[in-house]
């Protein structure tokens, strides 16, 4: 009986366990810029990669890949962002503000100015990362060169945004993460995470009567145990993790939302580096709940704000503003999170209508 692979899993429950680390902060604002820094890197482009590894739209109608996103992405988007809406309308009684903010907070800037909804900006970005490179490979068949207008647009995308050039609903920060998308498309392509082997294969023809390799079930990450991910030993594997976390906080402070890139060749390099060391790291024996938290990711990246702002307003005062009392507030602050995240979701996985504000089509 297959199982899903636990390496991808694992790795995906780490960076969303590193992004409620962020959110939460340490409260000694030197620590925080430095962690900030440090997990900005890379946890963000780790997901753009991923979604490139599984990419199936080469074989896929339009209206069947584009559908499939919306509801996996879009859906729960809305149902958070109108959710967070409606929890500040509520708690400020501001019915204007609200009118006022409604259509520049869902379709103009995701989420902008809504207070515990920050990290959904991502969804629409994910969105339409995939559509734009679902468009891409279908326009341009040959393999090669679909990879190109991937970089290319891509780069282009990272240099306007930082220049403050800015599309609604996300549509920039998709396009800045088409390298990374592609880049996890070639590494499907070469096999270096060795899961395309494990998984089986099927035979698609094309329109051009090509034959084309499709990951089967590849929506559900699924092998006979863990994958060989592109295995460094482990003489390489420590001066690569020293090497390249030097270089994470030399290159400064990256931000897809805010189109904060430094130097862009260093943030790619430093993207696919952290993403390939923290692959490495998931295929050790760690704990089983780092897969859980990481197969149900989607519940801790949209609750994972409001659940910080209603938490660590009770901690803290309890634990205290000397240093051992903030890093203590930091930790319960974040296992509390975690927590209510992984509670959330049992409740909503398990009805039939809720189940779609987590990304399932069925409880």
């Amino acid at each position: 009986m297959n199982k899903r692979n636990e390496t991808i899993d694992i790795a995906r429950g780490i960076a969303i366990i590193v992004m409620i680390m962020g959110h939460v902060e340490i409260g000694i604002p030197q620590y925080d810029q430095l962690f900030s820094i440090w997990y900005h890197a890379w946890h963000m482009p780790i997901f753009f990669i991923v979604s490139g590894y599984f990419f199936n739209g080469r074989t896929k109608a339009a209206g069947e890949f584009i559908s499939r996103k919306a509801k996996q992405i879009l859906v729960p988007f809305f149902f958070w962002a109108f959710f967070n809406m409606l929890y500040e309308l509520v708690s400020s009684g501001d019915w204007l503000m609200f009118r006022a903010t409604l259509i520049h907070s869902l379709f103009e800037k995701p989420t902008d100015g809504v207070p515990g909804a920050g990290a959904l900006w991502f969804l629409p970005a994910m969105f339409w990362l995939n559509v734009i490179y679902f468009l891409i490979v279908k326009l341009f068949d040959n393999r090669l060169v679909s990879y190109a207008v991937g970089f290319a647009l891509g780069f282009l995308g990272m240099v306007a945004q930082a220049r403050g050039v800015y599309l609604p609903f996300g549509i920039d920060g998709g396009l800045a993460g088409l390298p990374f998308i592609v880049t996890g498309d070639i590494l499907r392509q070469v096999d270096v995470w060795g899961i395309t082997a494990l998984l089986g294969r099927k035979e698609s023809q094309v329109h051009n009567g090509d034959k084309k390799c499709e990951l089967e079930n590849n929506s559900v990450v699924k092998s006979a145990g863990n994958a060989n991910v592109m295995r460094l030993p482990w003489f390489i594997l420590i001066p690569a993790l020293i090497l390249f976390n030097w270089l994470f906080l030399k290159n400064g402070l990256v931000n897809f939302r805010a189109g904060e890139y430094q130097n862009y060749a260093l943030t790619f390099v430093n993207a696919v580096a952290g993403a390939i060391l923290l692959l490495n790291i998931s295929r050790l024996k760690l704990p089983h709940i780092l897969s859980i938290i990481g197969r149900d990711s989607l519940i801790y990246l949209c609750f994972n704000q409001r659940a910080i702002s209603l938490v660590k307003p009770v901690l803290s005062p309890i634990c205290g503003a000397s240093t051992i009392g903030c890093y203590t507030c930091f930790a319960l602050t974040t296992i509390v999170v975690i927590l209510v995240c992984y509670v959330l979701h049992q409740i909503f996985a398990d009805n039939k209508f809720l189940c779609m504000a987590v990304g399932k089509q069925n409880p």
